[in-house]
Parts: structure tokens; C-alpha cells; sequence
């Protein structure tokens, strides 16, 4: 996935940039259906890039240990990855069905590998959905909206650019994870049960 959306950024830059790929209400509406996914592979510039790049690699390994092997497991985690960047999405058209100003990147996406993330612990369940782990991942991921939205506003007061952040499509993205990955899991053999045999023999 990471050689994918490199090789998507360097391929925009020569054919138009980014936001050629991005998405909105108002082309979805023209039937550039293309774009729900197109976006999740475009990207402003490098430090765009970058930073969900390196969510990416960090997030990755721990949701799709859970997936078995070959084949299957891929298919599993593309399942997880693309519904979470679809769920965020439709959750950003919900909040700007008429709106020209244009979402991109894979955030998501990787959100949902976070909330898929926070369902995964030592044991072969699923963490509850009230536990503290899933609480504190929620928790981390508001906070880091939260200094991402203040970061941005710096930055348009200081530059006088005019970057946004799609907050519905990380909210969108960190639920479909959250909620998918138990059935993935059991889909995988995974978190059917931890109990040990029981035996009739001492």
C-alpha cells in the first residue's frame, strides 16, 4: 500500500497534481464516482505524504497480524483500509454535499487503521468497546485532530494559505475501523474464543 500511494504522488506531479484526483460533492454528482477512491491516493505535497505515510507503517503491522496469512489476510486488511477511507467519505460529503473545496489523502483511511488498532490486544478477542485501551485511543485521536486544526490555523495566519483539515473523514474512517475489525478478526479465526480445551482426563 505504501509503494501504491508513493507511486500515486509521483505519478500526479507529471499529470496534472493532486487535486486532479481529489474529491467533491459536487463532482460526485457530475458521476466522477472514480474520485471515492482516487483520493485516498492523492496528496497536497510531501509533509502531507509523509505524516500518513508514517501512520501507515506504524499501524499497519498490528491490524494485519490479526489477519491471518497470504491471500486472505490481504484481502482482509484491503477490506479494512478502503471501507475505512469510503466511511470517511460519505461522512465528509454528509457535513459539505455542495462544497468545491476538495478532499484528499489517505487520513481516512489510516484512521481506521487506528481504530482497528485500539481493538487489538493481548488476547485473541477483540478489546471491548468500553475498555480504557479504546478509550484512550479515542482520546489520541481527538487530541491529535485538535493540534493538527492548531497547527493549521498557525500556519494560515502566518502564510495567509488556506489548508483544511477533513475532520469528518478521520471521524468516519476511525468508527468504520473501530466497528470492523472484531468481524474481520473472526473472519480471519481470530477471536472466536481464547478458552482452552477442556478435558475429562486429570
Amino acid at each position: 500500500m505504501t509503494g501504491l500511494i508513493i507511486a500515486a504522488f509521483v505519478y500526479a506531479l507529471f499529470t496534472g497534481g493532486p487535486v486532479r484526483w481529489a474529491l467533491t460533492g459536487p463532482l460526485l454528482a457530475e458521476g466522477q464516482f472514480y474520485r471515492l477512491l482516487s483520493h485516498m491516493f492523492a496528496h497536497l505535497n510531501l509533509s502531507h505524504l509523509w505524516f500518513n505515510l508514517a501512520g501507515l507503517l506504524a499501524l499497519s503491522p498490528v491490524v494485519y497480524s490479526r489477519f491471518g496469512k497470504g491471500w486472505p489476510a490481504w484481502s482482509r486488511y484491503s477490506l479494512l483500509y478502503f471501507g475505512a477511507g469510503l466511511a470517511g467519505a460519505i461522512l465528509f460529503l454528509a457535513f459539505h454535499p455542495t462544497s468545491d473545496i476538495p478532499m484528499l489523502g489517505a487520513s481516512g483511511a489510516i484512521f481506521g487503521l487506528w481504530g482497528a488498532a485500539s481493538r487489538v490486544g493481548p488476547e485473541p478477542e477483540p478489546v471491548p468497546l468500553w475498555s480504557r485501551q479504546v478509550g484512550l485511543a479515542v482520546r489520541g485521536a481527538v487530541v491529535s485532530n485538535l493540534a493538527i486544526v492548531g497547527l493549521l490555523f498557525v500556519l494560515t495566519r502566518t502564510t495567509g494559505g488556506g489548508i483544511g483539515l477533513a475532520w469528518e473523514a478521520h471521524l468516519g474512517g476511525f468508527l468504520a475501523g473501530l466497528f470492523l475489525m472484531p468481524y474481520l478478526m473472526q473472519e480471519a479465526g481470530v477471536g472466536l474464543t481464547a478458552a482452552a480445551p477442556t478435558s475429562d482426563h486429570p
